[in-house]
């Protein structure tokens, strides 16, 4: 290590200089994690996830750019921990010349020849058990063994990433309900249902909903003499897209979310007479 690569340095007892190749960094192996369930966009080393949350990881094993030698065989063992489950056909091989292969068991991941410079993305998705306890740190350590080719060079390595588990997180929907010809609101004018992060509103408690309201009544609502005709959840209703009424039932996430039905008034009206 104290030696740049090429260069010389003297040797204790040794007449000439002596000359040493070194590299020092063959293969790299790099394991990130982010919570899907969250909204994460990118990879990280570490993440907090909630019970029933789904989290993405992606494992990347590269080649050195000044290799020299072939990487003829790389074999990868990944052991998730208590508390996390595989769902199942989620590995995917992705190689840095764009083709791509699915695997079945993450303890036993073969990836293809590989030479300087091109690198495999191995992506896939757990669950966190439903029973999870909150405060616990779930480590998973991926290792490596890379054979090189035309020689009895054997390459290992190991990396991991952190999951920190924490109590149930919830989100928030919000129900409107306006007149399609005013635009005012009529009804019960908003529900919000705050919920658990990915269940859907209609597993939510009655404790959940403004009003302890049913959560299977409000989407769309039944408002006397009115007639639902369509609904968006855009939450900007002056270019928002409607669509054809239909029962909703979204799931809550980490992002405030805002639907909105349009009514109209009841064109037919009933009148009940009493013979005599």
């Amino acid at each position: 290590d104290n030696l740049a690569e090429g260069g010389t340095d003297q040797i204790a007892g040794a007449e000439d200089a002596t000359k040493i190749l070194i590299h020092k960094k063959q293969v790299a192996l790099d394991k990130q994690v982010r919570n899907e369930t969250m909204g994460e966009k990118d990879y990280q080393t570490t993440t907090t996830v909630h019970p029933d949350d789904t989290i993405d990881y992606r494992i990347r094993f590269s080649a050195d750019d000044k290799m020299t030698d072939k990487i003829s065989t790389t074999e990868l063992q990944d052991t998730l921990p208590k508390g996390l489950t595989l769902v199942p056909d989620s590995i995917l091989i992705k190689y840095s010349d764009g083709t791509s292969e699915k695997a079945s068991d993450l303890k036993a991941v073969k990836l293809h020849a590989l030479t300087a410079g091109q690198h495999a993305d191995i992506e896939y998705q757990v669950k966190v058990a439903h029973d999870q306890i909150p405060d616990i740190d779930l480590k998973n350590t991926v290792t490596s063994k890379t054979a090189i080719a035309d020689s009895t060079t054997v390459l290992r390595g190991a990396t991991d990433a952190t999951v920190k588990s924490a109590k149930p997180a919830k989100g928030q929907i919000t129900f409107h309900y306006i007149d399609w010809a005013t635009g005012s609101p009529i009804g019960a004018k908003a529900v919000t249902v705050k919920g658990l992060i990915g269940k859907p509103v209609s597993e939510a408690a009655l404790a959940d909903v403004s009003g302890h309201q049913d959560p299977n009544q409000i989407r769309p609502a039944n408002i006397p003499s009115y007639v639902p005709v369509d609904y968006t959840d855009q939450a900007d209703l002056s270019t928002a897209k409607f669509y054809r009424i239909k029962d909703v039932d979204p799931l809550i996430t980490a992002t405030p979310q805002d639907y909105t039905f349009r009514y109209e008034r009841s064109r037919l009206a009933m009148t009940r007479y009493r013979l005599t």
